[in-house]
């Protein structure tokens, strides 16, 4: 039974889809009779499905048979390379997509673990705090010293908030939100709260470039279908493979050809001066 699957397979693999025949071979055919251009046809249809010469072929045809059957292994020879090509490149795109999305995976584990560290900082900051309020002063020494020693949270220097509009601001700047960019980006395609785990994940610093990039990106291509969905956007970080300068002629042969505007409404108007902003302030911290 695996031996007749296996021939199965041989013949399927050694069938082609369509038969290409030089037109050169076309004078040596048509000098044939009727009879004879039929067995010709017949033999080439019979040795592209099965690969054998037909059966009942008169003696003086071979030779001609033999030239269309050399014709049609190096056809088959030629669809089997590209074949492998094709797949090899699929593979390829399959491993390099896969690579972005488990660096991006390890970028959102950071995100959790720092956040985990943020949040025991800030409870253990707000307890020295209450004791050192009580009038216990050795406890706030032992507060201040806490804040040196915890301020480096996920490789960074942290300055722990005092008061609650600080609080507010903190990394999570309104500016920089992921509803922001959500309504900046103009495709509500994906699943939101995934993206939004992904937007969190990245660094301040990126978020800032990404806000930057945005606005620009939306007007290079002002038509909402031919931006990626925001996850491709960022598993493969666009904001840094794709320059604007890139995509921005053509862009204008496309507004110039269909007479189109990049404006879209007074709020996107207000999210891209909100992004400027931010991207100010990051510039002059």
């Amino acid at each position: 039974m695996h031996d007749k699957k296996e021939k199965m397979k041989k013949n399927d693999d050694n069938k082609l889809r369509r038969i290409l025949v030089p037109a050169n071979r076309m004078a040596a055919v048509t000098a044939m009779s009727n009879d004879d251009a039929g067995w010709i046809l017949k033999a080439i249809f019979v040795y592209a499905n099965e690969n054998r010469i037909i059966d009942g072929l008169p003696q003086h045809l071979l030779p001609l048979v033999l030239v269309f059957t050399a014709d049609i292994d190096d056809d088959r020879e030629s669809y089997k390379e590209t074949c492998k090509k094709n797949k090899e490149n699929a593979e390829k795109g399959v491993a390099a997509r896969k690579a972005k999305m488990e660096a991006l995976q390890d970028e959102l584990q950071q995100y959790h673990e720092c956040s985990a560290d943020r949040t025991e900082t800030k409870v253990s900051r707000k307890r020295s705090v209450a004791v050192a309020g009580d009038g216990n002063q050795s406890h706030a020494n032992t507060n201040n010293n806490d804040n040196n020693n915890t301020n480096a949270v996920c490789g960074e220097n942290i300055s722990l908030p005092t008061n609650k509009a600080e609080e507010e601001s903190e990394c999570d700047d309104s500016q920089l939100s992921f509803d922001n960019l959500w309504a900046l980006y103009g495709k509500p395609n994906g699943n939101k709260a995934r993206l939004r785990e992904m937007w969190h994940a990245f660094p301040y610093d990126v978020k800032g470039k990404v806000m930057a990039y945005v606005p620009q990106y939306v007007r290079a291509r002002p038509n909402a279908r031919f931006r990626k969905n925001l996850e491709n956007f960022f598993a493969e970080r666009t904001w840094e493979t794709e320059p604007i300068e890139t995509i921005t002629n053509n862009t204008n042969e496309y507004d110039a050809k269909h007479n189109t505007t990049v404006t879209s409404g007074s709020r996107r108007a207000e999210l891209y001066n909100n992004a400027t902003k931010a991207m100010q302030r990051i510039a002059f911290a």
